[in-house]
């Protein structure tokens, strides 16, 4: 077993160990006392009477021979599926590419000795598809998605799951506590190039891989391309549609600074190889149209004739799944912000397919709608959530405190956050724009007349709601 992980990555087997007492034994692995991460072996031992309670009846070889031993090779898959794609488990890429270094604690909570390996997969398959649901939405919402706010989910999530059996109770246990995340998918067209970069970058990545395998029946998955660097070639990059020079288009956007604000909008990108990318310079986008026919399909469908020379089987692909009149095509007729606000739209509902709960196989609540109050999650509460049902006044005054210093904002009307530097949406981008640091935001602001914190009210919502 040591071996065999080993082999796959230097260091494993002690991760693998560590990952399973943190799946198996999470009461044990958040106790105080020796760190499970940086002292394993002190760890150990200062838990024995949980990990083997009955050690004189065979506890110790039942740990390696019904827990350990039956899951390395799982694991294994799981460490080779984070540095290329896999087909099954193609989440465990993304989750990666986006910062989650700990992702396989829910995975092996949910595993059981009697699975197959085909069962284990699946399993697998489910919980990379649950995190990268949540970085998204998360991320949409301006929230934090640090390994903290990772370790806070699993947390929230590990008794449901420990409790599923199957892989279709594990689906439901998933699909429960993730069906009010979808929702923020509307804030997709929305992104922009100069405040979420990375972000958008990943977005357009699985946009563009989306459509490409659509147009060749999942025949051709070019998602790590987008992701990875080449020997001696740019990788791919975020191309603007619309040159920085606002001049050029002055006669569509007379105010350059709007200009500006319109260009970077992820309607107006695309994600483009870096050696075409810097080809291109300062060129209108009505000269790039030609050559962005040899580029993606998402950027071959900006031309107007696209469809009329072949593209039959894209074509077919686009309406089959009721998008290909959404289609925004350009020529130098065409007014910049309704094309850009078009290609927002499509974006968007090309991410309502990739991210819908049936796409990621997650089972959704049995009665339609919003999650039931009694189940709503901490994650699916939103700042306008807070005012609406009057827990926070519009007006009010919030304060935060860092490192002696206070930072003042104020609620909007339309539930929002204003500080000195701009209006937010949720409380930890309101702290970012403030401060110049994105962390927790709900534990940072607290309303100046009731010296009561968000995360404290928002407690008080969820307990409100569930009655």
């Amino acid at each position: 077993m040591v071996s065999a992980l080993e082999d796959v990555e230097k260091g494993a087997a002690f991760a693998y160990l560590r990952t399973v007492f943190r799946a198996r034994f999470p009461e044990a692995a958040h106790k105080p006392g020796p760190s499970l991460n940086d002292a394993t072996h002190e760890w150990v031992r200062a838990h024995e009477a949980e990990i083997w309670p009955n050690r004189k009846n065979g506890d110790r070889v039942r740990l390696i021979t019904e827990v350990l031993y039956p899951f390395h090779t799982t694991y294994a898959t799981l460490l080779q599926a984070r540095s290329r794609i896999n087909p099954q488990l193609r989440a465990v890429r993304y989750n990666t590419f986006n910062g989650i270094a700990e992702q396989f604690d829910l995975t092996l909570a949910a595993l059981r000795s009697g699975d197959s390996e085909t069962e284990r997969v699946q399993k697998a398959g489910l919980v990379a598809n649950f995190l990268d649901l949540f970085y998204v939405t998360q991320t949409l919402g301006d929230e934090p998605v640090e390994q903290q706010h990772i370790d806070e989910l699993v947390s929230a999530v590990m008794p449901a799951v420990r409790l599923s059996e199957s892989v279709e109770e594990l689906s439901r246990a998933l699909g429960e506590h993730a069906a009010d995340w979808p929702v923020r998918l509307q804030l997709i067209p929305d992104l922009r190039y100069d405040t979420k970069r990375r972000f958008v970058h990943y977005v357009l990545t699985r946009l563009t891989a989306w459509v490409e395998m659509g147009a060749t029946n999942g025949e051709a998955d070019p998602t790590d391309r987008f992701l990875l660097r080449r020997d001696r070639d740019r990788d791919f990059e975020i191309e603007h549609l619309f040159t920085s020079t606002a001049s050029k288009y002055a006669h569509k956007a007379p105010d350059a600074r709007y200009y500006g604000f319109l260009r970077n909008r992820i309607g107006a990108l695309l994600l483009l190889d870096g050696l075409d990318n810097g080809s291109y310079g300062g060129m209108l986008l009505e000269q790039k149209l030609a050559s962005y026919r040899k580029d993606t399909l998402l950027a071959g469908m900006l031309n107007p004739d696209f469809f009329q020379r072949g593209n039959v089987r894209l074509r077919k692909f686009l309406t089959g799944e009721g998008l290909y009149g959404m289609i925004a095509t350009y020529d130098a007729s065409t007014a910049l912000e309704p094309f850009i606000e078009a290609r927002g739209r499509f974006y968007c509902e090309v991410a309502k397919k990739i991210w819908s709960l049936d796409a990621l196989r997650l089972a959704p609540p049995p009665a339609p709608g919003p999650l039931a109050p009694g189940k709503r999650t901490r994650y699916g509460v939103r700042f306008q959530d807070l005012v609406e049902a009057g827990l926070v006044s519009v007006g009010d005054r919030l304060v935060g405190r860092r490192r002696g210093e206070l930072y003042y904002a104020r609620v909007r009307p339309e539930g929002s956050i204003e500080t000195t530097s701009g209006v937010a949406s949720a409380p930890t981008k309101a702290m970012e724009d403030a401060v110049g640091v994105a962390s927790n935001g709900w534990a940072f602001w607290e309303v100046e007349g009731t010296k009561e914190r968000l995360d404290t009210i928002r407690q008080r919502y969820l307990e409100q709601v569930a009655r």
